[in-house]
């Protein structure tokens, strides 16, 4: 399971304290607590200045379709891709909507990736959505 947290810290730049804030997702923690132990040892581990967590919840995002290929495929995206199926006892057609996260470059990069990544489905998919997120990094 994903967790998304967000630090603020104090960093010195060119002589004048500010304060910063970043996005980050934890991965494979089972509690919120688990989540934000976390993110205070990998502050630590980096020297932030008087780190916080200042938010921690479960993220929308269940997995990702796919890992940081190169170096200009930082950015996080977040991908909302709905399964198509017929419940057997109405024979009517319904959808589980789910977020997917994206290793990309650019919007159009991350829409063909999840495209790609739907192909492999063995249920019908529909392709709703992709946006940018503020997510510096997977700790």
């Amino acid at each position: 399971m994903f967790y998304h947290i967000k630090i603020s810290y104090g960093s010195n730049e060119q002589g004048v304290n500010v304060s910063k804030n970043e996005e980050y997702l934890v991965k494979d923690c089972e509690l919120h607590a688990e989540a934000e132990q976390r993110g205070y040892e990998y502050a630590s581990e980096y020297q932030f200045n008087e780190p916080d967590i200042t938010s921690v919840k479960r993220s929308n995002i269940r997995e990702f379709v796919n890992e940081v290929a190169s170096e200009d495929e930082t950015i996080i995206y977040d991908a909302i891709i709905a399964d198509v199926y017929i419940n057997e006892k109405t024979g009517k057609e319904k959808e589980m909507k789910y977020h997917v996260g994206v290793f990309a470059k650019n919007m159009d990069d991350a829409t063909k990736k999840v495209y790609e990544y739907m192909k492999q489905g063995m249920t019908d998919m529909r392709f709703i959505g992709v946006k940018e997120t503020k997510i510096v990094e997977i700790i």
